[in-house]
C-alpha cells in the first residue's frame, strides 16, 4: 500500500513539472499564451502582464554609499517592472528588491549598455558622490579638468596624425628632402647645394663676451658695448657626394651698435668639412671640422680677431618616412686669441623634421629645433666700462621653429627650397632676443 502511494505521487509530481516546463516561454515581440508571474527580486513576484517580457543583461551600478548593486534589465509590454513603483537601489546579494533601469522597448532584449561604475568625481554616473573634478568623461582617454573639454584632444592629434600627406596617396619630394630641413643643426648628409641666407639679429648683448662674436676692446671696437642689432648675409657653396663633402661660408656682415659706430664688410669665412661616417637603415652620424678664419676687420666688429676651430659630430635618425631626428655636439676652440677674453664653445642641439604635405613637385616640412652653447672660459667687459668679468660657464639657450618649402621647377634650377626660421632666447642670459631667418637653397 505504501509503494503504491509514492508511486502515485510520484507520477503526479512528474505530470505537473512537464505540463509546467512544456510551455513556451515567452520572448521579445511575442504575447505569452498565459501570463507567467514574473520574479523581479528574490523571493517576490510581480502580478501577471499581458505583454512581450523583454529581459536584458543586469547592470552594475554604484549607490549611495559606494556600495556595488545590481539593476536587472526587465520589460513587460513596454513598462519596466519595480517592486514598488519607484527606483530602488539594493547591496549586491541584498534581501530586498531589485530595480530597473528605464529602456527604450524597441530595444528589445538586445542588453542594455552599462553605466560607469566610476564615481562621479572620476566621470562616472554613480549617486551621491558629489559634482567631483570630472578627470574622465566619455573615452578614458580623454583627460579633462574641471570641464567637458578634454585636456588632451585625442580626436584632433589623431586626426592630425592620420591625416593624408599626399593628396594621392603616393611618396612625393618631401619624403626625399624631410632629411636636409633643419636650420640651426648642422646636416649630416653631405650633398651639392649652394645657400642664400639672411639673418637680422636684435639685441645682441655681451658681443666680446669669450670673443665669440666679435673682438675685446681695443682689439675690437674700442668702446664697451650695450647691444648690437645686425644683418648677415651668408653665400654657402658645398660640394661633394654621399660620403664627404667641402663647403666654403662667406658672410657679409652689417652691424648696428648702439655706441660705436655702424660698420659693415666682410665677415670671417669659414671652411667646412664633413666625413660619413655611419650610414644605416635608420641611424646615420657624420664628423665636422669647421675652420673659422680671422678674415673680417676685428676693430670694426667684423670679426673675432683669430682663427678658431670646431670639430664636431653629428647624427640623425629615421622615426619613420615622414621624420626624422637631429642632433649635434661640437666643441669651438680659439687659436691665437686673446689669452684672458678668449675661450671655447660647447655646442649642443636637438631637434626635428617633419613632412606635413607634399606632391610630386612641391612638399612642406616644418621642423623645430633645441640649441644651447655653453661659453666656458674667457670674460667680457660689462657695459658702460670697468673691469673685464670672468666666464664660469654662460650657458645660452635657444629655441628655434622653422619651415621649409620644396619646390621642383623641373627645369634648369632643378630643386629649389626656401625657408623661414625664427630663433627666440630661453632664459635671461641669451645671446640676442631674437633671429629672423630667410633662406633659399639649390640643389644640384
Amino acid at each position: 500500500m505504501t509503494g503504491r502511494k509514492g508511486t502515485s505521487a510520484s507520477v503526479l509530481v512528474l505530470a505537473v513539472s512537464l505540463g509546467i516546463f512544456s510551455r513556451p516561454l515567452p520572448v521579445a515581440g511575442q504575447l505569452p499564451a498565459a501570463p507567467l508571474p514574473v520574479l523581479i527580486g528574490p523571493g517576490q513576484a510581480a502580478p501577471p502582464l499581458g505583454g512581450p517580457l523583454v529581459v536584458g543583461l543586469p547592470v552594475p551600478h554604484m549607490g549611495a554609499a559606494g556600495e556595488l548593486v545590481v539593476q536587472p534589465n526587465v520589460l513587460a509590454n513596454g513598462f519596466p517592472l519595480t517592486p514598488s513603483g519607484g527606483p530602488m537601489l539594493t547591496p549586491l546579494g541584498g534581501g530586498a528588491g531589485w530595480p530597473v533601469q528605464q529602456v527604450a522597448a524597441e530595444q528589445g532584449a538586445e542588453p542594455l549598455p552599462a553605466p560607469s561604475i566610476l564615481p562621479s568625481w572620476l566621470g562616472g554616473s554613480g549617486e551621491g558622490q558629489g559634482p567631483g573634478l570630472g578627470l574622465f568623461r566619455g573615452d578614458p582617454t580623454d583627460l579633462v579638468w574641471g570641464s567637458s573639454d578634454p585636456l588632451i584632444p585625442w580626436d584632433d592629434f589623431h586626426a592630425w596624425a592620420e591625416r593624408p600627406v599626399s593628396p594621392t596617396g603616393e611618396p612625393g619630394i618631401g619624403r626625399e628632402r624631410v632629411m636636409y630641413a633643419p636650420f640651426e643643426i648642422d646636416i649630416t648628409q653631405p650633398f651639392g647645394n649652394f645657400l642664400l641666407r639672411t639673418d637680422s639679429v636684435y639685441h645682441l648683448t655681451k658681443p666680446d663676451r669669450a670673443e665669440f662674436f666679435w673682438a675685446r676692446p681695443g682689439r675690437g671696437p674700442a668702446l664697451p658695448e650695450k647691444s648690437v642689432d645686425y644683418q648677415d648675409f651668408r653665400f654657402r657653396w658645398e660640394a661633394g657626394n654621399d660620403v664627404v663633402s667641402v663647403a666654403t661660408d662667406v658672410p657679409v656682415v652689417l652691424l648696428n651698435p648702439e655706441v660705436n659706430g655702424n660698420n659693415g664688410g666682410i665677415g670671417d669665412i669659414q671652411l667646412v668639412e664633413k666625413t660619413l661616417l655611419m650610414n644605416g637603415s635608420r641611424w646615420q652620424m657624420t664628423q665636422l671640422l669647421r675652420t673659422v678664419f680671422n678674415s673680417g676687420n676685428a676693430r670694426k666688429g667684423l670679426g673675432t680677431g683669430h682663427v678658431a676651430m670646431e670639430p664636431g659630430l653629428l647624427c640623425r635618425y629615421k622615426q619613420d618616412e615622414l621624420t626624422f631626428w637631429h642632433g649635434e655636439v661640437k666643441m669651438m676652440f680659439p687659436i691665437a686669441g686673446d689669452p684672458i677674453y678668449s675661450g671655447p664653445a660647447l655646442t649642443w642641439g636637438i631637434g626635428v623634421s617633419h613632412l606635413w604635405y607634399e606632391t610630386d613637385t612641391t612638399a612642406y616640412i616644418p621642423t623645430l629645433e633645441f640649441t644651447n652653447i655653453w661659453l666656458l672660459d674667457g670674460q667680457f667687459t660689462p657695459f658702460p666700462g670697468g673691469k673685464p668679468v670672468d666666464i664660469d660657464g654662460d650657458g645660452i639657450f635657444n629655441l628655434s621653429p622653422g619651415l621649409r618649402i620644396v619646390t621642383d621647377t623641373q627645369g634648369d634650377l632643378g630643386v629649389v627650397e626656401f625657408g623661414i626660421n625664427g630663433v627666440f632666447a630661453v632664459g635671461s642670459n641669451g645671446w640676442y632676443d631674437a633671429l629672423i631667418r630667410f633662406d633659399m637653397r639649390f640643389v644640384f
